[in-house]
């Protein structure tokens, strides 16, 4: 739905909007996160209409700073189950659980999303944005001792690729994490900071199993390899 709804509705796609359209963290107004808050929500029980409002008023992004994520500790188990055609766990559930998660955790419904969704490797440890089925894919484990996601999956091989009027092609690349550790720890810790700074401009450039890696340095805007040569 959100490439009919970014990609679709744009007839003159240019570089910059295919990168913009690619790191796109909202969900549709018609995706399956979108009809499982309605399940429950229509309707709702009692004891769930306070979450209900904050759900039915959730924007659908999962910016770090957004406070949505009981939308996405309710919708995506159900998603998961669904799909293993196990209709057993109700969004009446998934919803109690994950109000009952975040009460316990961050003494509200409400926490940033950031907050809950992060990204760790050893002592390393961040807020990071995107979510399940989103374009800016991520997938996080859930930790019992805190209620925190901690991501372990997501984004596959990213490649951006343009040709200048001269014929120059110019390549982008961005390593998965099952490939490259250490590329999608960075890209993830500099779209992090660059989310919080507002400073998207700036850009880190690594290469997959380099040196580089997360430190107390500033580090800003997307990971990616970048090769440039002229095409034959």
């Amino acid at each position: 739905m959100r490439a009919l709804e970014t990609f679709g509705t744009d007839p003159h796609i240019g570089a910059d909007a295919f990168r913009k359209y690619k790191f796109d963290i909202r969900y549709s107004a018609h995706s399956e996160v979108a009809k499982i808050i309605a399940e429950v929500c229509t309707h709702p029980e009692t004891d769930l209409v306070s979450a209900c409002t904050l759900l039915k008023s959730w924007n659908r992004s999962t910016d770090i700073h957004n406070r949505g994520a009981a939308a996405i500790l309710m919708s995506e188990p159900v998603s998961r189950a669904r799909h293993d055609h196990n209709w057993s766990l109700t969004p009446v559930i998934a919803l109690h659980r994950a109000i009952d998660q975040l009460q316990t955790h961050f003494h509200r419904i409400d926490p940033e999303w950031g907050q809950v969704n992060r990204f760790r490797r050893g002592t390393f440890d961040a807020p990071i944005d995107g979510g399940p089925d989103t374009y800016r894919a991520v997938y996080g484990e859930p930790r019992a001792d805190d209620g925190t996601l901690t991501a372990v999956d997501g984004d596959t091989l990213i490649m951006f690729v343009t040709w200048d009027k001269n014929g120059r092609l110019s390549s982008q690349s961005i390593p998965p994490v099952r490939l490259c550790d250490t590329g999608y720890a960075l890209r993830a810790l500099c779209r992090s900071i660059a989310a919080v700074r507002r400073d998207e401009d700036k850009a880190c450039h690594v290469h997959c199993g380099g040196t580089q890696r997360p430190t107390s340095k500033p580090i800003t805007g997307l990971v990616s390899n970048t090769n440039e040569k002229s095409r034959r």
